[in-house]
């Protein structure tokens, strides 16, 4: 049986990746010092944790990549409930969003994740497939109202 002392907590989690990937360290540092007094570790250091793998992807130093993605797997199976989530909404889901907006492709990171990961991974590809799909639905009949209601209330003339 698990004892709280065999559960990894959040307070774990930025230290664990600070060891997992000690090029991380001087953008922590800078993260903490950007943040002061507030707390900059939760979805605030995964995000910058993120954005700091996104930048060893698009340089290719992938050294600490297989250490990194063994301890996300391992909080998604020895974490808290709010440790396994901050590993797939602030690790995974935030290299997802960071590396489509930085035009990397998010599928780099596919082969250094563990099954568990993987899972997450793909659940949130599908979670996000099927937002994308309803906000073009919803953009659709928004337009579609747009052309009928426009000409039902009259649209003043170029």
């Amino acid at each position: 049986m698990r004892t709280e002392d065999d559960v990894i907590q959040e307070h774990d989690v930025i230290p664990l990746f600070l060891a997992a990937c000690p090029s991380f360290r001087s953008v922590w540092e800078d993260h903490c010092a950007y943040w002061g007094d507030e707390v900059a570790g939760g979805y605030l250091g995964t995000g910058a944790l993120a954005h700091h793998l996104i930048d060893l992807a698009r340089l290719d130093h992938t050294g600490c990549f297989p250490r990194v993605f063994d301890l996300v797997e391992y909080l998604l199976i020895a974490g808290t409930d709010e440790v396994q989530t901050l590993a797939t909404l602030g690790v995974l889901e935030g290299l997802q969003n960071v590396a489509s907006n930085s035009g990397v492709d998010p599928e780099t990171f596919f082969p250094w994740l563990g099954p568990r990961s993987r899972t997450a991974w793909t659940q949130l590809n599908e979670d996000w497939g099927v937002k994308r799909r309803a906000l073009s639905r919803i953009g659709r009949v928004i337009r579609w109202i747009g052309r009928v209601i426009r000409p039902a209330v009259g649209t003043p003339s170029a």
